[in-house]
């Protein structure tokens, strides 16, 4: 197999490094195959000119980096026009071959085909545009078929503007630019490919275009200069100017700095898929959000600011739902004031089968409403078929992805309410809070002229009239409000909770001791009348999540709510409705514990005690086998101690100092041999 082999010095413009650097590269892999960017290169010598000694290196194109060898291809690929494939050509291919077709089955040269093709000219044929009738010339039909015969289908039709087609082909970067420099048209394509690089590295570091074409010319003259050709200052800036539509062809890679710099617009213009909620029923999908809204007002302290809005959308109906808040400064939207807003759009609205919400701080509560929501599923409703999209997850509760306006259908309602309803409340400031709208150029814009809570109102009265507005879309036309009442008259109905079921929704369990008939909580006495005959010494509470209540739910043992407690009032010392309210709680506990006694057998415990001696006595319990225990060396030596007599101490530590100078002895004698080898013992 013959294989293709690249030059170093191709290799380097190619790849856009030094030939030095390349070479050092390239030596290596003369003992065998190179590791280069992810590619096992096959690099071998040859001789030639421009190498040491006579040699050079080449590397097979095959074992390139498929990037490099796609790029290198297209260099030496010429740049045919591919043909059109639209419903203009497809059909004039079609009926050029229509009318051809009785001589292309002819052999050529013969009568046969001289006949049709005469048949052909004298007859007249449809156009395949205009349907008028149209004779086609001999010499048009011999062309046609000269061409099908060649190029089959594709030579019935023109290669559009072939004139351009050819200047391409000879373009290597610009017009100017490749008439006047001197070189090869090898080392045009290199000087291109490294000028082409460069301009992709501007405008993916998102040079403006006339920067951009200021810096290309300056480039492009640096290697025309690099590569031995100088004209001059004046010449060199004439034929290094780098044309517009040279530029537009790397544009593509702006991409790159618009990823890098603008994640909005990056994000906005990302692949997503198609979501239908023409299928939903109302509170299918709640959508919640914290909206700035642009409209300024005043506050006491004389300063100005612009309200919150905690906002609820409905998915199905494209109902909103706002509580508008009017806070100090310094002070920002808080889980209080979110639960609250959610405990008021569910009592009017409904509980939603799911919530999805924003990543904010100010949802930190939402999970623990997640098994409330997953109470409504229990009425047997179905979103999709007989599947329900949440019976595959396992929460309910669903965070939007972070930084992406376009995953909250929420954000196009604040925008549609801001720019058509918003606007016409006095003080409103427009979208951009860096160039707001004023009433007067140089001045500041004018606030709201009276009271934030009229304020509210008036933004209350502009969200209903929101509400009889039709809408496209996913409404078809219909308004929100038409779109609830339609689904009513569908059969659906809001499942709509209780006070006392908000208090389960958002709580925790904690256990507390009962001391006197109540509990503490939050550094403060609690107490109910079940507590004074609940005879337990603790009980379970759920505590609020977030805020106070004035009621604390209280679980038995088997978790079910049995009581509410609420905050135990302090009396005056000689308050005597206070010893009468003390002596009922007495009573209630007295009357429980009388009620417990009755409820058990009265034993004696004396009798039970006695029973348990004249019961039958266990048989005597024989062991089947023992362990000896012996003291370890160090406790041998302690109990040695204790119980030796006077005579026996002294007699072994007369032995114990005979064993010592002995021992004394031996070392000196030792050490005499040592300094006097010659000496015998």
């Amino acid at each position: 197999m013959a294989y293709s082999w690249v030059t170093l010095a191709d290799l380097s413009a190619l790849a856009g490094i030094s030939p030095q650097r390349l070479r050092a590269v390239l030596s290596r892999g003369l003992q065998g195959d190179v590791r280069w960017r992810g590619a096992n290169l096959v690099v071998r010598q040859v001789r030639g000119r421009g190498g040491r000694s006579g040699w050079k290196h080449e590397v097979r194109l095959d074992s390139l980096p498929p990037a490099l060898q796609l790029r290198w291809r297209s260099l030496q690929t010429p740049l045919d026009r591919p043909l059109k494939h639209d419903e203009t050509a497809d059909a004039e291919r079609a009926w050029r071959f229509t009318i051809i077709k009785p001589a292309v089955d002819t052999k050529k040269h013969s009568r046969k085909r001289r006949a049709a093709i005469v048949d052909i000219s004298t007859r007249e044929h449809p156009h395949f545009k205009t349907g008028e009738p149209v004779r086609i010339a001999e010499r048009t039909v011999e062309r046609w078929l000269a061409a099908y015969e060649k190029l089959g289908l594709a030579g019935l039709h023109r290669e559009a503007r072939s004139d351009k087609v050819e200047r391409r082909k000879r373009r290597i970067l610009c017009r100017e630019w490749d008439k006047a420099v001197p070189f090869d048209r090898d080392t045009k394509q290199r000087i291109a490919l490294v000028f082409g690089q460069f301009l992709a590295g501007l405008h993916k570091q998102g040079f403006k275009p006339k920067l951009l074409a200021v810096r290309a010319s300056q480039k492009l003259a640096e290697l025309t200069v690099l590569h031995g050709y100088d004209p001059g200052p004046e010449r060199l800036k004439a034929i290094c100017a780098v044309p517009r539509n040279l530029i537009e062809e790397y544009r593509l890679h702006r991409k790159v700095h618009i990823a890098r710099t603008d994640a909005k617009a990056f994000h906005d213009n990302l692949p997503h898929v198609s979501r239908d909620a023409s299928r939903l029923a109302p509170m299918d999908i709640l959508v919640a959000d914290i909206h700035p809204v642009d409209i300024l007002y005043t506050r006491a302290d004389g300063s100005t600011a612009t309200p919150r809005a905690v906002a609820w959308l409905d998915w199905a109906t494209r109902r909103i739902w706002m509580d508008f808040l009017f806070l100090e400064k310094g002070e920002g939207v808080r889980n209080e004031h979110v639960i609250a807003s959610f405990v008021r759009v569910c009592s009017a609205w409904g509980v939603p089968r799911a919530l999805y919400h924003d990543n904010g701080a100010e949802f930190n509560w939402s999970a623990f409403v997640d098994d409330a929501l997953k109470l409504v599923d229990r009425t047997g409703r179905r979103l999709i078929g007989d599947l329900a999209p949440w019976e595959l997850r396992r929460s309910n509760v669903i965070k939007a992805m972070p930084y992406r306006a376009a995953s909250k259908p929420i954000e196009g309602v604040f925008g549609h309410l801001e720019q058509s309803y918003f606007c016409q409340v006095p003080g409103w400031i427009g979208g951009d809070r860096m160039r707001k709208k004023t009433h007067n150029v140089g001045r500041a814009p004018q606030p709201w002229p009276s009271t934030p809570e009229q304020l509210s109102v008036v933004l209350q009265g502009l969200l209903d009239t929101y509400h009889l507005v039709p809408q496209q879309g996913q409404l078809r036309g219909l308004s929100p409000g038409e779109a609830y009442q339609k689904a009513i008259a569908g059969g659906w109905a809001p499942v709509i909770p209780s006070p006392e079921d908000w208090c389960l929704a958002f709580s925790r369990p904690e256990p507390r001791d009962i001391t006197k008939g109540r509990i503490r909580h939050a550094n403060q006495l609690w107490w109910c009348e079940e507590l004074d005959s609940y005879l337990e010494d603790r009980v379970t509470v759920l505590v609020p999540a977030y805020g106070q209540w004035q009621l604390l739910p209280l679980l038995d043992r088997e978790g079910r709510v049995f009581a509410f407690a609420k905050p135990d009032r302090a009396r005056h010392p000689l308050d005597v409705e206070g010893a009468r309210e003390s002596h009922r709680r007495r009573q209630r506990h007295l009357a429980a514990t009388r009620a417990l006694a009755t409820s058990t057998p009265e034993l004696n415990g004396l009798e039970e005690m006695l029973a348990i001696a004249a019961g039958p006595a266990p048989g005597p319990v024989s062991a089947k086998g023992f362990d000896r225990i012996t003291l370890t060396p160090a406790a041998k030596q302690i109990a040695a101690a204790l119980t030796e007599t006077p005579e026996a101490r002294q007699a072994r530590e007369e032995q114990e100092i005979a064993e010592y100078n002995r021992r004394q002895e031996e070392l000196a004698a030792k050490f005499r041999r040592s300094r006097n080898p010659g000496v015998q013992p």
